[in-house]
């Protein structure tokens, strides 16, 4: 190593301490500037400080604490102190640290003084303050009236709300927000675009390392992206023309990706590792105002399917009860009279549609369904445009698989006896017959006997109903099981053991009946 010249750099210090980026000074008891480097004389803006009152060097400054006589303070407590203060006439702000010099015989003659200008760490601060406050903001909008604004509109303001404190606070003029659909998996959908170009907008990205610029890199890693040279980079796609540079943050909501904040600039090295840093910060509150937005949206849909749901529900009896007259009627025309018989079915066929309409109605704004949960009607496709029958002389029991089955794209009749059942099956086709195993005008193994002559297949698509506990004194059970296996679901039921009982009856049709 090369030696330093003593007389360059050591002869009194001074010359290394010059290099600090930060003011060292000695005071003496009376208050008196005898020593400072350079950064001193910078901060106080005298050429020279020497001999004056270090008060005086900093015009006086205003004291914001915690000691407001540090130097007092020194030489009675023999410690050193920290306070923070502005410069009087720039309003400079600094913190200072002053350290009383001890001699060997225990008197303090000096105290060592350190300043150090903390102008930035205070921006830091005031701008996590308003990014706070803009936080808040943007959750005050959740708390708007859920029937005074339309999804539409409360997201129209939330994007209004992003942009104005990224402008205001941030002082971003080109931004993009892209969430992650639940329609197509990985798939980056368009929230907000700001500033951004129309290629830039309608450009197809999903959430992949690679042919998906840096909002799919950052989307797919979780991790902030800050590109400074967009030649030089291997991912980043132009946003707005000319770009230079860019940032890129997740967003995150319970530590999960959300979606990605992207900020574009036609300036070379627009933003530092701080504004990268805001960005995340804000964009933390944004993730959160997002998700509570579309859990709005959720509560929303959901009110609003179990209201079609109750229709559904209520009207479903006046259309079966025409249902029911109609196939009577049918059966006592025998086929005699043909264009009777052509009404009846008309009469029919329209109840039916009033029944699909409101049950589309409902389906257009159900809620998606849990994918973890294992009644998620993804899970059981085959029930999609199945009729199912119920036998049974119990409303409720029709009812309540109504409801049960009312997401899953099945169609539900019912009949209150063996007899109605084979009169409807005589204009009907169905795919599955629920009956009681106790029905009011016929034992339930005649009724299911009947319907599986009628039927003419090596296997009847039949579910008993059976209470749990009871005794088959019929041996229903014992004696349909000879005929075909039919299967049994233990009332009262949940929809998971219903969903799945109805499920291996449509196997076991595709695999018998071909």
């Amino acid at each position: 190593m090369t030696e330093l010249k003593q007389d360059v750099f050591f002869a009194d210090g001074k010359r290394l301490l010059d290099l600090l980026p930060i003011a060292v000074a000695v005071v003496d008891l009376g208050q008196i500037v005898v020593w400072s480097n350079k950064q001193f004389e910078l901060y106080t803006g005298k050429e020279n400080s020497y001999g004056l009152q270090f008060y005086a060097a900093f015009d006086y400054p205003n004291f914001s604490g915690p000691d407001f006589n540090p130097f007092h303070t020194n030489r009675r407590s023999r410690q050193t102190t920290f306070t923070a203060f502005s410069h009087r006439v720039s309003g400079r702000p600094f913190q200072m640290i002053s350290t009383p010099i001890i001699e060997d015989d225990g008197s303090i003659n000096y105290c060592l003084v350190v300043i150090r200008d903390v102008s930035e760490q205070n921006k830091t601060g005031l701008t996590f303050d308003l990014l706070r406050n803009a936080g808040k903001e943007l959750a005050d909008l959740t708390e708007q009236d859920l029937q005074s604004m339309s999804q539409e509109e409360r997201t129209d303001l939330l994007r209004a709300k992003i942009i104005k404190y990224a402008k205001e606070i941030l002082h971003f003029d080109t931004i993009e927000i892209r969430i992650l659909s639940n329609e197509e998996p990985g798939l980056l959908k368009s929230l907000l675009a700001y500033g951004m170009s129309e290629d830039a907008q309608e450009r197809k990205l999903y959430a992949f390392q690679e042919h998906n610029g840096i909002t799919g890199w950052v989307a797919f890693h979780g991790k902030p992206y800050l590109m400074e040279e967009p030649s030089e980079d291997p991912f980043y796609l132009a946003g707005i023309v000319d770009a230079k540079s860019s940032m890129t943050v997740p967003l995150k909501y319970h530590g999960r990706v959300i979606g990605t904040f992207n900020v574009e600039s036609s300036k070379l090295k627009a933003f530092t590792v701080n504004d990268l840093m805001f960005l995340q910060f804000y964009a933390d509150y944004v993730a959160t105002a997002i998700h509570t937005l579309d859990l709005l949206s959720l509560e929303q849909r959901d009110a609003a399917f179990r209201s079609v749901s109750t229709i559904y529900s209520d009207v479903m009896r006046p259309i079966n009860n025409i249902l029911v007259e109609s196939a009577r009627l049918y059966h006592l025309n025998k086929g005699e009279d043909l264009v009777f018989a052509e009404h009846l079915r008309r009469i029919q066929e329209q109840a039916r549609t009033v029944r699909e309409i409101i049950r589309q109605v409902g389906e257009g704004i159900s809620p998606p369904p849990s994918e973890d949960s294992d009644v998620d009607c993804r899970n059981f496709p085959m029930l999609r445009d199945k009729k199912i029958l119920v036998i049974s002389g119990d409303d409720s029991i029709s009812q309540q698989l109504h409801k049960m089955l009312f997401y899953y794209g099945c169609s539900i009749e019912s009949a209150s006896d063996g007899g109605n059942a084979l009169k409807m099956l005589e204009s009907t086709s169905y795919d599955i017959f629920v009956s009681e195993i106790k029905l009011d005008d016929m034992s339930a193994f005649a009724c299911f006997e009947k319907i599986r002559e009628f039927l003419k297949k090596p296997y009847t698509p039949y579910v008993f109903l059976v209470n749990m506990g009871s005794y088959d004194g019929e041996h229903v059970m014992t004696k349909a099981a000879e005929l075909g296996s039919p299967d049994r679901l233990g009332k009262p039921f949940a929809r998971k053991l219903l969903l799945r009982s109805l499920a291996s009856v449509l196997r076991k049709v595709q695999e018998k009946n071909r």
